[in-house]
């Protein structure tokens, strides 16, 4: 899947931008976002080293960043939806392929 597609759908489930998910912030809504897109590379088989040059971060707020919403999509169920949800997008843009 597309790097730059799959940012823009992450970003419209999250109410935000692409810009907003690219940023050093630590809003919460802006860092579940962005650590829910890290999640769904790392699944598609990208490496942490991978996404520490994409997105200009350490491999280790990476892999905190994984380690968090790991747990957040375990525990909080809006957080599992919007993780089902994506992956629902996913799966259908590689069937269209």
């Amino acid at each position: 899947m597309d790097v730059k597609e799959l940012e823009k759908y992450v970003a419209a489930v999250f109410g935000i931008s692409v810009f907003d998910i690219k940023r050093h912030c630590r809003k919460l809504h802006m860092a579940e976002a962005r650590q829910m897109l890290w999640k769904l590379l790392i699944e598609e088989d990208y490496r942490v080293s991978d996404l520490t040059h994409m997105y200009d971060r350490h491999h280790g707020a990476i892999s905190s960043g994984l380690k968090r919403i790991n747990m957040k999509i375990a525990f909080n169920r809006q957080i599992e939806l919007k993780y089902k949800m994506i992956k629902e997008f996913m799966a259908k843009t590689k069937t269209e392929q």
